[in-house]
């Protein structure tokens, strides 16, 4: 039978649940020392003193270092070379004379357990020389701000603009114009297992072994080599399971480079894990912009233009591919339409907060969320339902290249609309919406949104290897980084199809660059795409295989010779057969073993896309907004496995759901301080707070892979806050309430119920 295509269920689950997981505290080796690390309570200051005396008198403790223990000039994270110049705003291993957020580490201290490394690094004294907080984006880049980093005259990191068609002749011929300020808050990842690492090395191989909670062993390999000063060939670096990353893993940190640096320096095994409030402060936090976008309509709804100017707040530093993660909000900045003239500038601005990175989405969601609030806006304008302004704009045929230079390979986004609007039930809750306003009863709003978001592509290739023993079992090596989306699964099916065997007679092997030498990792929903397709290239090289040695054993033409059940058969001859396994232990004895190996990469993008549709209720008394109806409908291509793709649309809803109602990093003003430090400050909703998801999917099939897919794992995220928001506007329209600025609390729901025109 085939496997793909079929919901089996997740083949890693089990281990998790009766606890036989190995996260990174569980690794544990003879001398190891722990790491503390000494952070700036300040989020702007001169460096004046850093004082160690008491902290080397400690108990338990071993040594302490600072900067100027380093090699010198202090190491830094590489970056992406996105725009240019980003090398003066990478960040050190430890802060050098100056430090630019509150949390950046200041020195590190080991000791023989991890309570003494902290006490002993609450004995550190530093002397700060406090300078003014730089934290709200306008601000950051007016006259006489101060700029954060040297040889540079602003803190404007980069500018980039996506332009096509002529976008001011087209305002000025339009019936109607809006011009829309929107925020798109900073937002924690919240992984249920925070950042760690542990290093140990061998001085007779001159090699060392990291242990790392990553979405990307082989580029935190590379670097950590680099950094180091050597080959990648004395570098290893293994991700055993890992705790959640929904893209925050996907970047390397300073201490976890300092793990591996101190462990070569000492010759001992060191340790750290991050605390959760660690987390909050320093990890990078997602999302992170401000944006005025304008745009213009003519009478029957068609948008001529898109003119949008975003600032992204970068933070203090730029980790790895933080500037990059902005420039693809332009990209996909016209979502799912037909708009032929656009002006798109972005610009990143250094502040003294955290560094930005990947979150769930990473740029996709911004573009979304503005372009789908325009069209709300554009419709509410011209008197129009939010579901025919959008339906007169969607992209009908494909491929098409959008004036951003996205080119869209496959969909039906006319028909994706249709059935989110029927699984919805759209006209039944605009009729009782109707019935509700006549009734001066609790008000329900219906927000739409439709989704795009570029996965896979570019110059990103993966690595795959399958191979048979003479077990007859089928082992798949993947440069993938599966950390929960249940690759293993995924990729077991896709090889067991090819090969004519069961999924449970696969064995999938992952996160470990000696095991697999060579890889790219998991973000950005390219996994199955992009290394599934490559295991399914290796599983038909390797299939050539065993059909040639089957027909040499059977005596019989390769195009006779079938695979199923684990036996290579001769079509029309049951009884001229021979198992895998003994194939296997043939070739082995000839030294030649069965195996193939491939990379795959695709020339562009892959655009999934989907259309979401939120219905909800709002308590004027408390200002409590809740979700009665979801409706999510996504094209993510060709399914492997819909049980997987369920769980992650369930998934990324619930985190667009969280950033939509609940979720947002805050810093004071005036001292640059995180005032959301805790998960008391910090809203994770539970359970009880989220939707059930009714989900649909259609899928076209994406000509730029094998497998026909395109990606699943941000739909939720991206189609989700301008869905809630938009249904929230809509309920409250009646009462002439100015927009609501995310995230919307109850608290910022009746402040402005109570005073319309008044601030949040």
């Amino acid at each position: 039978m085939p496997y793909t295509g079929i919901p089996l269920r997740r083949r890693e689950d089990r281990a998790l649940l009766v606890g036989a997981g190995r996260f990174i505290d569980d690794v544990r080796l003879p001398g190891m020392l722990h790491m503390a690390v000494v952070r700036s309570p300040h989020a702007h200051a001169h460096l004046v003193e850093i004082a160690t005396g008491d902290a080397l008198a400690a108990p338990g403790n071993v040594a302490v270092f600072t900067a100027g223990a380093l090699p010198a000039p202090t190491p830094r994270i590489g970056v992406v070379p996105a725009f240019p110049g980003l090398d003066s705003v990478t960040h050190p291993l430890l802060a050098h004379g100056i430090v630019r957020y509150s949390g950046e580490p200041v020195a590190v201290v080991l000791a023989r357990n991890r309570y003494d490394a902290e006490d002993a690094a609450e004995r550190v004294r530093v002397r700060y020389d406090v300078l003014p907080a730089v934290t709200d984006l306008d601000a950051a880049i007016a006259p006489g701000a101060p700029v954060l980093h040297p040889g540079r005259t602003s803190n404007v990191v980069f500018s980039h603009t996506a332009s096509g068609g002529d976008p001011d002749a087209a305002f000025r011929r339009a019936a109607v114009a809006v011009d829309l300020t929107m925020e798109q808050p900073r937002l924690a990842a919240v992984p249920i297992e925070c950042r760690g690492a542990v290093a140990a090395y061998d001085r007779t191989t001159d090699r060392i072994e990291v242990w790392l909670s990553t979405q990307t062993p082989h580029s935190a390999r590379a670097q950590i080599a680099r950094i180091l000063g050597t080959s990648v060939e004395r570098v290893r670096v293994v991700a055993p399971d890992v705790g959640g990353g929904f893209g925050a893993k996907g970047s390397l940190y300073p201490e976890e480079v300092l793990v591996a640096y101190l462990a070569r320096r000492l010759g001992r095994p060191i340790k750290w894990i991050e605390d959760r409030a660690e987390n909050l402060r320093c990890t990078t936090h997602g999302r992170g912009q401000r944006a005025r976008v304008r745009a213009a309509a003519a009478h029957d709804g068609t948008v001529l233009a898109v003119d949008a100017d975003v600032l992204a707040d970068l933070g203090a530093y730029c980790l790895l591919v933080t500037a990059a993660i902005p420039a693809r909000t332009p990209l996909v900045g016209l979502g799912a339409y037909r708009i032929p003239n656009v002006r798109y500038r972005i610009r990143g601005i250094a502040t003294t907060k955290a560094p930005t990175g990947p979150y769930r989405g990473a740029g996709r969601p911004e573009a979304a969320y503005y372009i789908e609030r325009v069209m709300d806006s554009l419709a509410a304008r011209l008197g129009m339902d939010p579901a025919e302004i959008r339906r007169r704009n969607l992209i009908a045929t494909f491929p098409h290249t959008s004036p951003t230079g996205l080119v869209h390979d496959s969909g039906d986004y006319p028909a994706m609309l249709d059935r989110a609007l029927a699984l919805a039930g759209y006209d039944h809750w605009r009729a009782e919406q109707a019935r509700r306003r006549a009734a001066d009863r609790r008000p329900i709003g219906i927000g739409l949104s439709t989704w795009i978001e570029a996965a896979g592509g570019g110059d990103l290739w993966e690595s795959g290897t399958v191979r048979l023993d003479s077990s007859g079992r089928v082992t798949v090596l993947t440069g993938s980084s599966p950390h929960g989306q249940g690759l293993e699964t995924a990729f077991s099916q896709i090889a067991a199809d090819v090969l004519g065997i069961a999924p449970d007679a696969v064995t999938v092997l992952h996160g470990d660059t000696d095991a697999v030498p060579a890889g790219v990792g998991t973000f950005g929903s390219r996994s199955l795409a992009i290394g599934g397709s490559a295991i399914l290239a290796a599983a038909g090289q390797l299939r050539e295989q065993i059909v040639a040695a089957a027909a040499r054993f059977l005596e019989a033409a390769p195009g006779d010779v079938v695979l199923a059940g684990g036996t290579a058969a001769v079509r029309g001859a049951p009884g001229r057969a021979v198992a895998l396994a003994e194939l296997a232990r043939v070739a082995e004895a000839a030294g030649v073993g069965m195996q193939a190996s491939t990379r795959f990469a695709s020339e562009r993008f892959m655009v999934p896309s989907g259309a979401h549709v939120a219905v909800v209720e709002v308590d004027r008394d408390t200002g409590i907004v809740a979700v009665l109806r979801y409706a999510a409908v996504d094209d993510c291509g060709r399914l492997v496995n819909p049980m997987l793709v369920r769980g992650q649309v369930h998934g990324g809803v619930a985190q667009g759901v969280a950033q939509a109602l609940f979720e947002q990093v805050v810093y004071g003003g005036g001292d640059g301080q995180l005032l959301t430090g805790t998960l008391l400050d910090y809203t994770v909703p539970t359970a009880a707070d989220l939707p059930a998801i009714a989900w649909d999917f259609i899928e076209s099939p994406s000509p730029l892979n094998p497998l026909g897919a395109k990606g699943a794992g941000e739909s939720g995220t991206i189609g989700a806050p301008p869905a809630i928001v938009n249904a929230v506007e809509d309920a409250l329209r009646p009462f002439a309430i100015r927009p609501l600025a995310l995230p919307l609390t109850p608290d910022r729901v009746w402040r402005r119920l109570s005073s319309p025109g008044g601030v949040q």
